[in-house]
């Protein structure tokens, strides 16, 4: 769970920092820091397999099939990923995500 709410963070850093990077013009910087988020993204839905089902059910607003699902996309057919749809990824459920991981990991 741990590993899910640190990716989750870092990825929002790196939103921050891929705005910036759109803002300036810098492509470098803009495939950077898509590059970092995709990976993220992998650690995310690699984590997610590892949790217990009945942990998962508790929490039925997170759509955690499609979290693994994106890392498989990442992973074996990074040549089909869409940059639209992973940022789509990041406006909502990513914070539901979040949300729902650090409800069922409970108080640190």
């Amino acid at each position: 769970m741990d590993d899910v709410i640190v990716a989750c963070a870092v990825i929002q850093d790196a939103e921050r920092l891929l705005d910036d990077a759109v803002a300036s013009g810098d492509p470098a910087a803009d495939a950077v820091g898509f590059s970092a988020i995709a990976y993220q993204l992998i650690v995310i839905g690699e984590a997610i397999r590892d949790l217990p089902q009945e942990l998962l059910r508790r929490r039925p607003e997170v759509q955690w099939s499609e979290a693994a699902a994106m890392r498989n996309v990442l992973t074996h057919e990074y040549f089909r990923v869409d940059p639209q749809v992973v940022h789509r990824t990041l406006d909502g459920p990513l914070e539901t995500l979040l949300v729902a991981c650090r409800a069922l990991r409970g108080p640190q």
